[in-house]
């Protein structure tokens, strides 16, 4: 009976020490994970203090789709409108995604889907996303021909 008490007080021991090596491991996991998550938003936000604004672009929507809406709101002929020369084509709806081409300042495009603030276009043999803020609506196909004719 005695060494059936003194086996029942070692294994209680044994799964003691087990639980509490257990909730040590956990809470090193924790911290370790937790520091990462405290690191990367140092990153961030290190990252977003050296980041200079350029033209034609704008920060990427919350939710992000690299297709081109089935339901498309705002498509139409539009007319480049940027102060620069020309308005950055980019592969998906993002300001630093790759820029795929440029199209210059004054010709008309077609938006044929949206994306919030990006306008999905086919310009000569590319298509991709444009910043809509810097595209003008074409009122008139007068003013559509001479925009094209000083394009080119």
């Amino acid at each position: 009976m005695e060494k059936r008490r003194t086996d029942q007080v070692l294994v209680n021991k044994n799964f003691l020490l087990v639980l509490f090596a257990l909730v040590i491991v956990l809470v090193i996991v924790s911290a370790v994970l937790l520091g990462v998550v405290v690191s990367d938003r140092k990153d961030d936000a290190q990252h977003a203090e050296n980041q200079i604004p350029i033209e034609n672009e704008q920060a990427p929507p919350e939710e992000i789709s690299t297709e081109p809406p089935t339901a498309p709101s705002g498509v139409g002929s539009y007319r480049v409108n940027t102060s620069a020369d020309a308005l950055n084509m980019r592969a998906q709806p993002l300001a630093d995604a790759e820029i795929v081409t440029t199209i210059p300042k004054g010709t008309i495009i077609s938006v044929t889907a949206v994306n919030g603030e990006w306008g999905y276009v086919t310009y000569q043999d590319a298509s991709g996303w444009v910043n809509m803020q810097y595209l003008a609506v074409a009122t008139t196909a007068a003013g559509a021909a001479s925009a094209i004719g000083s394009a080119g």
